[in-house]
């Protein structure tokens, strides 16, 4: 017999590495294809103590357990909750007497007008729906009661799972079978006096930027992360998570849904600081190759401006020192220039004629018309040159 635990939360193959890095439990699919490869037929003894997660990646392993040749025994030692609770109706399943099992609506996000909501809102319809079919299955009530259920979310003792149909069995105790009647809550999370779900879920943002992070920074942590390029999540995420109701505010969280970087910094200082500091570290790598880029040119322009770049209250960067040096040298060519066009008209050179002290004593002297061609010549530059 082979055992296999499906604990923590549920998680898609891309974001479970993430999950080990912070240490959180957490299960995902190729967990359990691996598990199930491994067992090569032989009866499979499967654990769940989860509060749910990523409905897909329920999915999933709900029907690599239903489509399992081998005798599967499902066993549900804590908790099985949200996705967690239709991946315990995959096969015949029992509970412990101080378990619980909870069903409810998916949730999703989305982003953009009220099309896109009302899309989204039909989507999570679909996949409750979809959801309902390993249900009805399981306990032969009808999609209409079961989608009310999970309307209400409803969080229901060993018990009453039992009497639903949601579970075969009670765990029995080795000495002897446990005696009915026993309820350890009631429906609806209405009076249950306190729940407790280790599920760790985080958010989207987090995991998106932990993964660009943790990719960089761990060759020095002692962590490693998986080889190659990490894809990148597509299409709708839809996460089937337990929800904050009204009725339990003063019980403990149910989950730990981390979205901000001030959380991630207070349940995880250390990754927090290495996060900072590779920020540093980049902000510093920067900071040289803009200092090395203008020392590459500095050689073409005034100590001063490079200074300036470099220090000063408006910092450049190299291209844009380039082209302050390339209007501040044609502001100059051009005074320059009107310089010199001034100093011809006013010490009238443009009548002095040619002689053998002109740089011509070894030529032929030059007659009137060539002299002013010349002279001309160079009025039509200077002028062209303002």
């Amino acid at each position: 017999m082979a055992k296999v635990s499906i604990k923590g939360t549920i998680v898609s193959d891309d974001d479970k590495w993430i999950y080990d890095w912070f240490g959180i439990r957490a299960t995902c699919p190729a967990d359990i294809h691996e598990a199930i490869e491994e067992a090569a037929g032989e009866e499979l003894e499967i654990e769940i103590n989860s509060g749910g997660g990523d409905v897909l990646a329920g999915n999933e392993i709900y029907t690599a357990l239903r489509t399992y040749k081998g005798r599967v025994s499902i066993s549900i030692v804590g908790i099985a909750a949200s996705a967690a609770s239709y991946i315990a109706a995959a096969r015949r399943c029992t509970i412990t007497p101080v378990g619980l099992y909870m069903i409810h609506n998916a949730s999703g996000s989305a982003r953009g007008d009220y099309h896109a909501m009302d899309q989204e809102s039909e989507v999570l319809q679909t996949v409750n729906r979809a959801i309902t079919a390993a249900y009805m299955e399981k306990t032969g009530m009808e999609q209409k009661e079961l989608l009310k259920l999970m309307d209400q979310e409803t969080w229901l003792t060993a018990e009453q799972a039992v009497e639903y149909g949601f579970v075969d069995s009670i765990t029995e105790s080795q000495e002897q079978a446990m005696q009915s009647g026993q309820a350890a809550g009631s429906a609806n999370g209405n009076s249950l006096a306190a729940v407790y779900n280790g599920t760790q879920i985080l958010g989207r943002e987090i995991i998106e930027k932990a993964r660009k992070v943790l990719l960089q920074s761990a060759a020095g942590t002692g962590r490693t992360a998986p080889e190659g390029d990490i894809p990148e999540p597509s299409g709708s995420v839809l996460i089937n998570q337990i929800t904050k109701k009204a009725e339990v505010e003063e019980m403990a969280d149910t989950q730990e849904d981390i979205q901000t970087i001030e959380e991630l910094t207070a349940k995880y200082p250390e990754l927090a600081r290495q996060i900072r500091a590779s920020a540093a570290a980049e902000a510093a790598s920067a900071e040289n190759g803009r200092l090395k880029a203008i020392d590459e040119i500095a050689g073409q322009i005034s100590d001063e401006m490079v200074q300036e770049a470099k220090y000063g209250e408006k910092k450049m960067t190299a291209p844009d020192l380039a082209l302050e040096a390339f209007r501040q040298n044609g502001i100059m060519a051009r005074t320059a220039l009107n310089a010199m066009r001034q100093d011809i008209q006013e010490s009238n050179t443009e009548k002095v004629r040619a002689d053998a002290n002109t740089g011509y004593a070894d030529g032929p002297a030059e007659d009137e018309a060539a002299r002013q061609a010349k002279v001309k010549n160079l009025a039509e530059k200077l002028k062209r040159n303002k």
